[in-house]
């Protein structure tokens, strides 16, 4: 693509070439619609690290558990 020709191409697929201003940084519908999942976003993180927690643990114990088993 060239550089130069970005109005042509925006004028070929009917896209704005100057758009409206965008809105202010936090106000825009995106971060409306996270606010509403803060929650939900934050237990659901919660129980995955927690998983991931215990996840590894559990390999620690058992990477423990056999080398005490295992003969020197």
């Amino acid at each position: 693509i060239h550089l130069l020709y970005f109005r042509g191409l925006a004028a070929e697929y009917g896209l704005e070439w100057d758009p409206l201003p965008l809105p202010p940084p936090g106000k825009s519908r995106l971060f409306r619609e996270l606010r509403f999942r803060d929650k939900r976003f934050f237990w659901l993180n919660l129980i995955y690290l927690s998983l991931v927690f215990l996840g590894g643990v559990g390999q620690l114990i058992k990477n423990y558990r056999r080398h005490l088993i295992t003969p020197r």
